[in-house]
């Protein structure tokens, strides 16, 4: 009984450990922001694709979409991870 319940405090100390380092926070993915710019597009666009940001490279992302009519420029921002991003136009190319 001993040998489980020292078996037990080794891996709970090593899970408060990771979770104290952040490695048990989800963060944001380009895919996750690419899926949400999708669905607020609506329909099937043609191409869409997200790319991390240099100085906040788990919360902003800039985005390009293309539907059969136009493209668009993209920032999201995504303040909490597992949360939906803000997405904010920021051009758009109308064909």
């Amino acid at each position: 009984m001993g040998g489980v319940r020292r078996c037990l405090l080794v891996v709970s100390a090593l899970l408060a450990a990771a979770a104290v380092a952040g490695c048990g926070e989800a963060s944001s993915s380009p895919e996750r922001v690419e899926t949400q710019l999708e669905r607020q597009l609506g329909g099937n666009p043609k191409f869409v694709e997200c790319d991390r940001s240099a100085d906040q490279p788990n919360k902003r992302y800039t985005c390009r979409a293309e539907t059969t009519a136009d493209r668009y420029r993209y920032v999201a921002t995504c303040p909490q991870p597992g949360r939906p991003c803000e997405l904010r136009r920021t051009g758009v190319e109308l064909r």
